[in-house]
This record gives structure tokens, sequence and C-alpha cells, in this order.
């Protein structure tokens, strides 16, 4: 028989008394197993909220039969919940000194984390403050030593109108490959069998690169806490390329104080001296104050542990160690959420969830921290293998949510942005400007994109303006592979010159066909002449006895080049000479004073 709860409340507090009851709809609380988050499901108690019986049973923990099959809770066992307060987007849970028990940045990720995926089941939620004798499990942590190299926020300057020109910013990739105490591991899972594409550890990467892509090019100076780079090989431990470690391990290698990346334990001996959770997680918050960034972004996916979550929470922190940045937190966390979901909404998923702006309330180390603006972006469920984490293998959703990424950016420092998710620069073409009536002439077209990612798949092509051009017979010219951003992509494609003689206009431009019309637009203006005749060496189109003369004027014999411009028209075989077979190819072509020559006569 389950135990019935009746909550009394007393000033901010629910308190509890237990009394036999009988038992009510199903909640679903999550608990561990082999580090991923399952779900359990647990039984209302009557006179209690879902919510509340939710909370009580997470904090109970796994039964002995549960414990038996492997299931885990971060929170200590005796941990009990002291007070209770559930309303509106918020809940504050204030538990018993039992869970400080071995509290450590970790550890209290793994608790926050435990209580989120719970309350997932109801969205509404957005502020989580757990507290034990009713202050923040956070402040029962050692505060960070500060290094003495690190830098305060940049006082602002003046904000240019377009672009992030001056601006300092530093990203988190969440995770990564790191020493456990034991061995390297990788701190998330893949919960959908997708492998690497969608490991958190190793897909924060691949957002971070559109991410650093986007604000890079737009002016702002970037510093990121891991390798980007995917052909930097390797950590000497691992053998695994450097873009796999962890933020900890890659800033050490990169020869920065050990007060940025061990300052939670203190050790600063080898990566595999101690457990090195814990200096991960500071280590890129630290990373950014370190290199006096005025905002710091960190990036993560999220996980739900029953597989149909879906969309995007962004996190501020009401509970900075630095509460002067907190407004501005929630300014950057508001601009980038908004951004993300109205570009998901607008460009891939019309039905996309917007979870809003979320308060970890000192659960989230990376954005309690640091001595500057700050958010976490938790983008999409990796643990929803038929939607979320699908889209996180796609590179076209990952340059999108990025360019909304950047966008966000740019609206919190007021700033208009440079480049549009559709936008390219012209790099250069070798269309030439004087044609031949009738001759085919291959060209190419050169463009560098500087939005979202282009494909054929996603319709993405060069496009004659207006949809004809007078030296094709095609409007459209397709693309081979992805594009990135940053990257230049290279059209060949072969123009014929119209019959008629005169001038034309050649224009083309990238199109996302059914979409728009965008970027820069190639402009030729070309000369298309008379087609030549063979021998005709004065230009009035015959060939007869004056043209001949000039013809053995050129003449120098096999293998003499003639390289003099007056006798180009000479060369009838395209060799480099002037001989006897070009006496014998214009003998071919001769007609008579006013008879026009035939153009196909040394054919």
């Amino acid at each position: 028989m389950i135990q019935r709860t009746w909550f009394v409340l007393v000033g901010s507090s629910i308190l509890v008394a237990a009394m036999p009851s009988l038992a009510g709809e199903a909640v679903r609380v999550r608990f561990y197993r082999d580090g991923d988050l399952v779900l359990v499901d647990r039984t209302t108690i009557v006179a209690s909220t879902p919510i509340e019986t939710a909370v009580r049973a997470l904090v109970a923990g796994p039964t002995p039969e549960e414990l038996t099959a492997g299931l885990t809770s971060a929170i200590p066992a005796g941990t009990g919940v002291v007070g209770l307060v559930a309303g509106g987007d918020s809940v504050a849970v204030d538990l018993s000194p039992e869970v400080l028990a071995g509290l450590d940045e970790s550890k209290l990720l793994a608790i926050f984390d435990q209580f989120r995926a719970t309350l997932f089941d109801w969205p509404e939620i957005r502020s989580i403050r757990l507290t034990s004798k009713g202050e923040l499990l956070s402040t029962y942590l050692p505060p960070p030593v500060l290094s003495s190299e690190s830098l305060p926020p940049p006082q602002e300057g003046v904000t240019t109108a377009v672009g992030l020109a001056g601006k300092n910013i530093t990203l988190g990739p969440s995770h990564g490959r790191y020493w456990n105490g034991s061995y390297w591991n990788w701190q998330r899972s893949d919960p959908c069998g997708f492998g690497q594409a969608v490991l958190e550890d190793t897909n924060s990467i691949r957002l971070a690169q559109f991410l650093y892509q986007y604000l890079a090019q737009d002016g702002a100076t970037v510093y990121v806490a891991r390798q980007l780079d995917e052909g930097d090989c390797c950590n000497s431990a691992t053998g695994l390329a450097w873009w796999k470690m962890c933020a900890q391990t890659w800033l050490h290698a990169q020869g920065l104080p050990c007060s940025v990346w061990g300052t939670s334990t203190g050790n600063c001996g080898a990566d595999d001296a101690v457990n090195r959770y814990n200096d991960d997680i500071r280590a890129r918050p630290l990373f950014a104050d370190y290199r006096g960034s005025h905002i710091y972004i960190s990036h993560h996916t999220n996980a739900g542990a029953e597989g149909t979550a879906n969309g995007t929470i962004t996190y501020r922190d009401t509970a900075m160690e630095h509460p002067a940045h907190e407004t501005a937190s929630y300014n950057l966390a508001l601009a980038v959420q908004n951004s993300i979901v109205s570009a998901i909404r607008e460009m891939y998923d019309s039905g996309w969830y917007d979870r809003g702006v979320g308060n970890s309330n000192g659960g989230f180390g990376e954005i309690r921290i640091p001595n500057r603006p700050a958010c976490l972006i938790e983008l999409a469920f990796h643990d929803n293998c038929t939607r979320d984490a699908l889209y996180l293998t796609d590179n076209f959703f990952r340059s999108l949510s990025e360019w909304a990424v950047y966008r966000g950016v740019c609206q919190y420092f007021g700033a208009t942005p440079g480049w549009d998710r559709y936008s390219d620069e012209l790099v250069g073409d070798t269309i030439p400007s004087t044609m031949i009536q009738g001759q085919d002439y291959p060209v190419t077209v050169t463009f560098r994109n500087r939005g979202v990612v282009w494909s054929n798949g996603r319709s993405f092509r060069l496009g004659a303006v207006n949809d004809s051009d007078p030296f094709t017979s095609f409007n459209r010219v397709n693309l081979s592979g992805e594009v990135r951003p940053g990257s230049d992509h290279t059209f060949n494609f072969t123009m014929t010159a119209p019959s008629t003689p005169g001038q034309y206009t050649s224009d083309w431009r990238m199109v996302r066909d059914g979409v728009a019309w965008f970027g820069a637009t190639l402009v030729r203006q070309i000369t298309v002449g008379v087609q030549g005749i063979p021998g005709d060496m004065d230009g009035d189109r015959d060939v007869d006895l004056e043209d001949f003369g000039r013809v053995q004027a050129c003449l120098l014999g096999i293998g003499v080049p003639q390289n003099d411009p007056a006798c180009a028209r000479a060369n009838l075989d395209g060799d480099t000479d002037v001989d006897e077979t070009d006496i014998a190819l214009f003998i071919g072509c001769l007609t008579a004073p006013g008879v026009e020559g035939s153009a196909d006569c040394a054919n």
C-alpha cells in the first residue's frame, strides 16, 4: 500500500504529513541508469497535485527493486522535501541537509537535470529553485578562484548599426571526452544509435562550427573553449582528434593557466591525475572571463528521458555569482531564444515548440560563474529519435539554428546582422566580354556562401535573372554537394553566343527556388561579333589574291613559331607556325573579290 501525503501550506512552505491514501493518476520521474536519465512511473497521491507528487517521488529515490535493477539517483539517500512551492512557471523545493553530502558542480548538475527532466512533463515550468535550509544549493559550493590574468567584461562602446565589429564573444560547446578518475569517457550517450552525428559531446562542436563562422564573418572576435577544427589530431592519451576532447583537456594543452582549467579540484597536474568533470564545467565560463569577452554562450542539446520531448529552451541565471549581469543575461537569452524558435518555425518545422527562457537558479555552473552576461542554449532533444535527433543530423537545420543564434546576438547588441539567412558574395567568373556568333564558351561563376547551408535538395541553385538568359537554353545551374557558410562554390556551364551580332546582357544570381532570390547579381555586358572567314586577311569577308599575298608574307615554315599578331589569321590549322598546310587550307577557302567566303572552309 502506498503512502498518501497531505500538504499543509505554512508561510512559503508546504509541510508534509504521511497517512494512508488511495492511488490516483500516474506521474513520471527521472532516475539514472548507466549515466542516462530513464523514465519511471509513479502514482499520484490523492489531495496532492501531480507536480507535488512527482517532486516527492523523485526525492524519495528508486525503490529497492529499482536499485537492484541498476537505477540510481544523484539525490543522496535520506534526503527529504522540507518545503515545496509550485505556481505559475516556477517550482521551488527546499531539501533536507542530506542533499549536501558530496555536493560539487557535477553532482549539482546531475540533481538539477533530474528535476528539469521530471518537470519537462509540465512545459510551463521554466524556473526550478533548489535550496537547503533556505539557501540555493549552489551557495554551498566553493567559489572559483579567479585567475589574476582574467579580464573584466569590456565597457560597452559604440554599437555598430550593422554587424559585430568590436564585439568579443566566447562560445562553450558542451561536454567532450574527459578523465572520470578511471578512464577517458564521453559525458553523454547516444540514445538513438545515430553515433557522433547526434552524440552531444561531438554534435555541439558541429553546431558551434556554424555559429563561429557567422559571428566571425560579421566582425566579432570569437573564442571557443574547445577545438573546432576536426583536422587537428590528436590527443596523445586517447588518440582522438582534439575536437572530441573536453574543454578542460583542450585548454590545458593550449597552455592556459590552471586557474582556468583546474580551479575546482585545484590539481594542476596531468589531465588524468584526478576526475576532471568539475574542472570541465568551470573551465568554459572561466575561459570567457580569461578572454575578457562581452558575452558567453554555452551550447547544449537536451534530453527528457521519455523520447518525445521537443523544442528549444534557453537559460539565464538569477543567482549569478556576479549579479550585475543578471538582467543583461536575461536579455541575451530572450533574444537568442526568440530568434531560434522563429527561424526554425519559418524555415524547417512550423510546429517547433517554444519552451521559452528558463531560470537555472544556480543549477548550471556554466552560466552561474562567469563575470559577464551569459546564456545556455538547449537547442533540441537528442533523445527524441523520430524528430529532434533526426534534425540534429541535418547540416541545414544546424546552420539555420546557428544563424538564428547569431541574429539573436546581433539583436542583443542592438545591431542588424551583416548577413541574412540567404546571402552570398560574388567571387569571380570567366564569362568573356566578346563572343563570336554561334560559338560555345565553357564558363565558370563562383559565389561564396554567407548564409545557411546550400544544397540541391534544399532547392539552392544558380539562376538566370528573370528566368532566362540569351546565352543559354536553361535558367538554372545545379550545385554539387553541400556548400557551408564561408565556402566557395564554382558553377561550370556552357554559354552559346546568339546567332545575331550585337550587345547582350547576361545576369545570374543565387536562388532558393520557391523561396527567394538572394545575394549579389553577376551582370556581364557581352558583345557578340560576326563569325570570321578563314583566310580573310583584310577583313572584307572575301578570300582573294590580296589575302593570298598577306598569307605568303607570314609564311615561315614548319615548326617556326609565327608570333606576329598581324599573321594570326594566316595560321589556319591552329598550331604555332604558318607553313604549307596553312597554304593548302587557304587555297581550299579561296573565292574571288566580292564573293563572301565560307566560315567552315578550313574545317
